[in-house]
């Protein structure tokens, strides 16, 4: 047997490398760091996409009550506001004396017509389908707020209520407010549909 020299000293049992049993239990190490790594992973990915479906749908949602209220706000008080049978529309005169009705189409999707009392000419008004990113309105209601919270609210309060689906991040709700303050002399009427 032939003796190798390594700085002066000769080789000993222990340099012949690693046993097949040293070679396992390393494997086994690794698996089972890999293993905690991939959990973690996973417990990460979950908070992120749920993060990013309460982000994402909190967006989409506050738009859509943008422009619902934006449009809500063009009514002319001196005319009656009218809630539709079930809350699922509302109609009321602007400011221009055009008849506007705001709903969500058999789409999803929401849509706000215009009609000049004077003349009939109608025109419809809504969002690209690609503004809406994949999403769609799952419900689109109108109330009055002072039959929910009577202590908190007059009759000159319209509720809103838009619960906003996505396929991937799921479905966000909320609801917003609009004040109708009242011009001296005339009552701002908003009624409700049987």
């Amino acid at each position: 047997m032939e003796n190798r020299v390594r700085s002066g000293k000769r080789s000993t049992t222990k340099d012949r490398g690693t046993t097949l049993v040293e070679m396992l239990v390393c494997f086994a190490l690794v698996g089972i760091i890999m293993a905690a790594a991939a959990g973690l992973i996973s417990v990460t990915m979950e908070t992120y996409y749920g993060i990013r479906q309460t982000e994402y749908g909190t967006n989409m949602l506050s738009r859509m009550q943008m422009y619902i209220m934006n449009a809500l706000e063009t009514a002319d008080t001196k005319y009656e506001i009218t809630i539709g049978q079930n809350g699922s529309d509302v109609d009321f005169i602007d400011g221009k004396g055009r008849r506007v009705k705001i709903a969500m189409n058999e789409d999803g999707y929401l849509e706000v017509t215009y009609v000049d009392e004077n003349t009939g000419d109608r025109r419809l008004w809504k969002l690209d389908d690609k503004a809406y990113m994949g999403s769609n309105i799952g419900k689109l209601t109108f109330f009055k707020a002072c039959d929910r919270m009577p202590e908190e609210y007059d009759g000159n309060v319209i509720g809103v209520e838009v619960v906003i689906k996505n396929k991937v991040y799921g479905e966000s709700k909320g609801t917003g407010y609009v004040e109708y303050p009242g011009i001296p002399g005339y009552e701002t009427r908003i009624t409700q549909s049987p």
